[in-house]
């Protein structure tokens, strides 16, 4: 069966991770970004270390629904089913009471409703096919606020309540969705935004194996969440006793 695997945010440096991770699984996979420079860099790269692969590309803007059912359902035409849906987009803006509404109409459409918009694109197929992986890679500030970024959290805590109902909502299918909550990890987003260097922080490739750890569990588990974050965050920023 020719199984497909989605990774949205492709062309960041979490996206590039993930889409590397797949190509050792999966042979028919569809990236998403907002570059299209940038992503036909990454499949030319991808097919020419995985060259049995087959790989497509759109610059679809997942904060419009229709844009992202018409890829994915021209992608599923491919495959005989889409078996799994990354989604490592994402933005950030700094500020809680001194964000801007337009910023702050952008994180929601961006972080909480292109989530919304990746899940659905993909979840009827699977329901039908009452099988699949849905992994959203949100962060820590979904779990917990942060001072200095209370739009940005708010939109991470928007998708993560979203999906924790949704979970609840597909428990009696082999449907699985989680959600991947990292801390600072050193890719463009996140620099100089944080008194961590990027030496300091997680790797794309940390998140990656956080993925790949996921979609190799049998489906009859279930994985709500995964928080991550390295050593140096805990004991700089939170003084060490942020997991107590």
């Amino acid at each position: 069966m020719k199984l497909g695997a989605i990774v949205a945010g492709a062309t960041g440096g979490i996206g590039k991770a993930v889409a590397t991770n797949l190509s050792k699984k999966y042979k028919y996979i569809l990236l998403l970004g907002r570059d299209e420079y940038k992503l036909t860099s990454l499949v030319e790269d991808l097919s020419e270390r995985f060259p049995d692969n087959k790989y497509f590309d759109a610059t679809a803007d997942i904060t419009y629904l229709k844009d992202v059912e018409y890829v994915v359902s021209d992608f599923a035409k491919i495959c005989d089913r889409v078996d799994l849906m990354v989604n490592a987009a994402g933005i950030l803006f700094t500020g809680t009471s001194d964000i801007t509404y337009d910023k702050l109409i952008k994180l929601i459409e961006v972080n909480f409703i292109g989530v919304y918009n990746l899940t659905q694109s993909v979840l009827p197929q699977m329901k039908k096919n009452n099988k699949g992986k849905i992994i959203h890679i949100l962060s820590m500030s979904a779990t917990r606020s942060m001072p200095g970024v209370g739009g940005y959290s708010a939109s991470k805590s928007a998708a993560a309540s979203y999906l924790d109902s949704l979970i609840k909502d597909t428990i009696d299918t082999n449907i699985n969705i989680t959600s991947v909550n990292p801390g600072y990890v050193a890719t463009e987003m996140t620099h100089n935004s944080t008194k961590l260097k990027q030496e300091e922080m997680l790797t794309p490739e940390n998140v990656a194996s956080v993925v790949d750890f996921i979609v190799n569990v049998p489906s009859h588990v279930v994985i709500k969440e995964i928080n991550l974050q390295c050593r140096t965050q805990i004991a700089k920023i939170f003084g060490g006793p942020y997991f107590q």
